[in-house]
């Protein structure tokens, strides 16, 4: 993490769509929805599927929150 990133929080979201060639997949809570990426950290966005509970680590730069790792909580 760098000196302009800061934590936020963490918060468990429901993967909604992979695009497994474009390396994203999206993911929403009940209010917010955010894009993993594929140099996101986690295990890799090829291995995600719809309706996977993920548990992110959100950061913020600048004025933006962003997904700064993930871990998958459900197959």
């Amino acid at each position: 993490m760098t000196k302009t990133q800061q934590t936020l929080r963490r918060a468990q979201v429901t993967v909604e769509q992979v695009l497994p060639v474009t390396g994203l997949a999206y993911v929403r809570d009940a209010t917010r929805s955010w894009a993993i990426t594929r140099s996101t950290r986690g295990v890799g966005v090829d291995t995600l599927h719809p309706g996977q509970t993920v548990d992110i680590t959100l950061v913020r730069v600048a004025d933006s929150e962003f997904i700064g790792e993930y871990v998958v909580l459900n197959d």
